[in-house]
Order: C-alpha cells, then structure tokens, then sequence
C-alpha cells in the first residue's frame, strides 16, 4: 500500500508547472527587451559614426579649398551610406583677421524631420 501511495505522487503539480513556464516566460520577455535596446543602440553608434564621417570630410573640403571660406550660413545636403544628410556650416570671424571659425552640424534627414547628430568646430588660418 505504501508503495502505491508514493507512486502516484511522482512528477510535478499542475501549478508548479505553471508557476516554472511564468518565469520562463517572463526572463524570455526580459531578454527581447534587452535585445531590442541593443538594437536600437547600435543603429544609433552606426548613425553617429557616419555622421561623424561626413562632418570630417566637410571640413577637410574646407581646409583644401583654394579659397578663404566666407563668413556666414550654408547649408548643403549629402547622400551617404543610403541616408539623407544636411550639412549646416557657420564660418564666422574672429579676433584674429587671419583666422576663420568653422562651425559644422550634421544632421540626419529622416522625413523632412532634421536630427543633429555631430557638431564639429574647427579653425582655418588664410595661408
């Protein structure tokens, strides 16, 4: 009689069996999450690096220019690396008549929606 007794108490309960797939499925959504942030944190490095790209070879355009960049605002637009990129670059004087400011803002264009991603300032001497 014993022996059948505890034979049919073998395996898990009906709520223990819950209670262990509830906890898996909660660490299973817990790891989604976290792998969907990873995502979206490297899309956004992949974004800013290029960017970061784009803004260095604006300047160095500048640099190699024959001529002296003029004061003021302009704004160019770039297809790089399969995205839309506006470049905005502020040239302003400085106490120095020899010396230029050159202030670059790259943006990505994403639906007519601009989002900074890199400002670069730098300064350019008239040689």
């Amino acid at each position: 009689m014993m022996l059948s007794a505890m034979s049919r108490h073998k395996g898990f309960t009906l709520l223990e069996v819950l209670v262990a797939l509830s906890v898996l499925a909660i660490s299973a959504m817990a790891v989604i999450n976290q792998t969907g942030q990873s995502l979206q944190s490297i899309q956004q490095l992949e974004s800013n690096t290029v960017a970061l790209v784009v803004a260095e070879n604006h300047i160095t355009s500048l640099y190699i220019a024959e001529n002296w960049p003029a004061t003021g605002r302009s704004t160019d637009y770039l297809t790089y690396a399969d995205q839309q990129w506006v470049i905005n670059t502020q040239v302003s004087s400085t106490n120095d008549p020899w010396l230029r400011k050159i202030d670059v803002t790259v943006s990505q264009n994403l639906d007519q929606i601009e989002i900074p991603l890199v400002n670069l300032v730098t300064y350019r001497g008239r040689y």
